[in-house]
């Protein structure tokens, strides 16, 4: 049963400014750069996820930043952001969960990794069209929007380390995932080349 009144430790007093329109159920994650709470949408009953900078770390607010100028089938969506002080960003609840838990889980078959490589490199071609580099690629950071393991509905999260070539954003540190990222990025060559793919 969903909660009229969220948990006393959550944040979100500044929900208000959006005519209440968010109701949080409950917190799913908690870290130094930003903690996650579960919700719904107060109108449409819709499942959402709320996601509110820790302190002064500046992911969220890069997020925003990036999920507000992008439309495309295979990213994911922002519903609802606040980029002052208090920076949080609303998404969609992805109720196939990440990528990660699918594979955890048995769940895939040749069929389902064609389609989840196409959609996730369909959302790159967009974004490298336009100068960004999300920077994080990795099955935690993929996610599948509903219950059906189809494979075209798909989409790629999570732009907190994201930069814009086109803005001087270009990443001269080694951002991402260590145990992701392509090893010319661990040793520090920039830019990156295929170098390591011969």
């Amino acid at each position: 049963m969903c909660h009229e009144e969220a948990p006393s430790e959550a944040p979100y007093r500044s929900l208000h400014m959006f005519g209440s329109r968010f109701v949080v159920e409950e917190k799913i994650y908690s870290g130094m750069d930003a903690g996650i709470w579960r919700g719904y949408e107060r109108d449409t009953f819709r499942k959402v996820i709320i996601k509110q900078a820790a302190g002064l770390d500046r992911q969220v607010g890069k997020e925003i930043g990036f999920l507000s100028r992008l439309s495309h089938q295979n990213i994911i969506e922002i519903i609802e952001y606040d980029h002052s002080r208090s920076q949080f960003l609303v998404v969609p609840f992805a109720a196939g969960g990440d990528l990660i838990s699918v594979v955890e889980q048995g769940r895939i078959c040749e069929a389902f990794a064609k389609k989840t490589v196409f959609c996730i490199l369909r959302a790159l071609s967009y974004i490298h069209g336009l100068g960004i580099v999300h920077n994080d690629i990795k099955p935690d950071n993929i996610f599948i929007t509903d219950n059906c393991y189809r494979g075209d509905n798909v989409v790629l999260g999570d732009f907190g380390m994201a930069c814009d070539v086109n803005r001087g954003g270009y990443c001269q540190s080694p951002f991402g995932t260590q145990v992701y990222m392509p090893p010319e990025r661990l040793c520090g060559v920039l830019p990156c080349s295929s170098a390591f793919s011969k």
